[in-house]
């Protein structure tokens, strides 16, 4: 728009008494200013038409195109939605099946709204994004083993879902891939703290040693092997126990919440090697997104009108990046 018109569109809004806002253009490479665009010309719809009319401009938006306008917003929200919520600088894989899942819902919804139904293009539209939808993330669902299923599992939030998903044969085995990754790390955490011990035995003379320990024959021998096997399976016993305490809590955690923040640093204690699993896999981003604007900053910190040393960049990113989160 010309500098005129924009006058004049700011005349209109503010005898309208509608907020003071400029037209939104698409941008090719990001769908989501289509929407933006839909909506702000939906918000002033009024001032435009009283434009149209005053500028005689030989025609206007047929309320048909408004109509159409105001359903393909309906299909697309959505979409915003999730994509804006993947894209969060504390997201997690755990919210790709999640977020798949309710844009499922939201099609099938808006199949059902006649607002939507009742117009072919918007139908047309909705049956494209559904199968482009399920083309698309065909690869989540294959396995029920991957780790989209896992940081699902071990996401408070959205604990269930895997349960619903999968058939039982298959929700069982998602299970006991996570129980195989916390008897690797008590395996590690062993050979480590045997390692030590040992390390440490050869600076630091070792205390007699009791004779009653010591296997007298073959029965003896079998004894100590029996209770060592026994310590061992009680602790992977305890950890399993652990799983299944945790998917048998009722209690909900807000949506809103970050999983490992609010949830897992409290139960670190109680469930430790559990615990550094579900880290390991919530704290897994699931796009780029977070990685570009972090990467943006440093470029911009380090311009060439800055007189800021490049040692110094890490430090600044990291405060800038984190200083939110302690206010």
């Amino acid at each position: 728009m010309s500098t005129k018109a924009v006058a004049k569109l700011r005349r209109i809004q503010e005898r309208l008494g509608l907020a003071e806002a400029a037209l939104t253009h698409d941008v090719p490479t990001r769908w989501n200013t289509v929407l933006f665009m839909l909506q702000r010309l939906l918000e002033q719809k009024e001032a435009l038409v009283d434009m149209s009319a005053e500028a005689d401009l030989g025609g206007s938006v047929a309320e048909p195109q408004w109509t159409l306008m105001e359903a393909i917003v309906k299909v697309l929200e959505p979409f915003e939605e999730a994509t804006r919520t993947v894209c969060q600088d504390d997201a997690s894989i755990s919210s790709v099946i999640p977020c798949i899942q309710a844009l499922r819902a939201a099609l099938d919804e808006l199949i059902a709204n006649e607002d939507v139904s009742d117009l072919s293009e918007t139908r047309e539209l909705v049956g494209s994004l559904q199968s482009h939808l399920e083309e698309h993330f065909q690869h989540v669902f294959e396995a029920p083993t991957n780790a989209y299923f896992k940081a699902t599992l071990l996401d408070p939030r959205f604990k269930i879902m895997p349960m619903a998903l999968l058939s039982r044969r298959d929700f069982e085995r998602l299970k006991a891939a996570v129980m195989e990754e916390v008897d690797e790390l008590l395996e590690q955490d062993r050979v480590r703290s045997s390692g030590e011990a040992g390390s440490s035995s050869d600076v630091v003379a070792p205390e007699p040693e009791d004779a009653s320990s010591k296997p007298t024959s073959l029965f003896w021998g079998a004894m100590q092997s029996l209770v060592a096997n026994n310590a061992a399976t009680l602790s992977k016993t305890a950890t399993s126990l652990g799983l299944e305490t945790y998917l048998a809590e009722g209690r909900p955690q807000p949506l809103a919440s970050d999983p490992v923040a609010s949830y897992w640093s409290a139960k670190m204690a109680q469930h430790p090697t559990l615990a550094r699993v579900a880290v390991k896999y919530l704290a897994c981003p699931p796009t780029s997104v977070s990685s570009e604007r972090l990467l943006s900053t440093g470029e911009d910190a380090v311009a060439p009108d800055l007189r800021l040393l490049p040692v110094d960049v890490p430090q600044l990113v990291f405060t800038k990046h984190n200083l939110g989160k302690f206010r």
